[in-house]
């Protein structure tokens, strides 16, 4: 009884956190936004004024996703007007601020072939970002979602070549 009970707390506890998961390799790299539908709508109900929603939809964003040894994920979005650089563990959550200047605390994890974000701002509904990584990494579709909405932007970007 006693050694159900040990190996069923230290599967919990190997469960809970994929802290030191590697990602696989065909996450790694540098991708360009090619298309983008509904991603006004979106900024519109996370409350990002008129004029850096303008601005933000002229931008053709890089994001950079990497990883190292000890499983510490950088996902770096690069623009010529404004670029954030975020670091976290797979599994652990972490306090954020936006490149808007909101604040957020958020888990990320490896499910499959997607990082799944749910992020939760200090104030208002959560929301959820998923990279579904496709067509074996050469492809990364982002998509925002808004608990409790119909609201959802739809992002593509294609690996660059380098």
């Amino acid at each position: 009884m006693i050694r159900i009970l040990i190996l069923t707390v230290a599967l919990c506890g190997m469960t809970s956190a994929q802290n030191g998961q590697q990602l696989p390799s065909y996450m790694l790299g540098r991708f360009q936004l090619t298309t983008s539908e509904g991603w006004s709508d979106y900024m519109y109900e996370i409350g990002i004024g008129w004029f850096q929603r303008q601005i933000a939809c002229t931008l053709y964003p890089i994001i950079e996703v990497g990883q190292k040894a000890d499983g510490e994920v950088t996902m770096n979005t690069i623009t010529t007007f404004k670029s954030h650089y975020g670091t976290f563990y797979l599994g652990e959550e972490r306090k954020r601020d936006t490149p808007d200047g909101r604040s957020f605390t958020g888990v990320t994890s490896l499910d499959g072939n997607k990082l799944v974000t749910v992020a939760k701002p200090a104030d208002g509904p959560v929301n959820r970002i998923v990279h579904q990584f496709l067509n074996g990494g050469k492809t990364v579709q982002v998509t925002n979602t808004i608990d409790g909405t119909d609201v959802k932007a739809v992002r593509v970007f294609e690996r660059i070549e380098e």
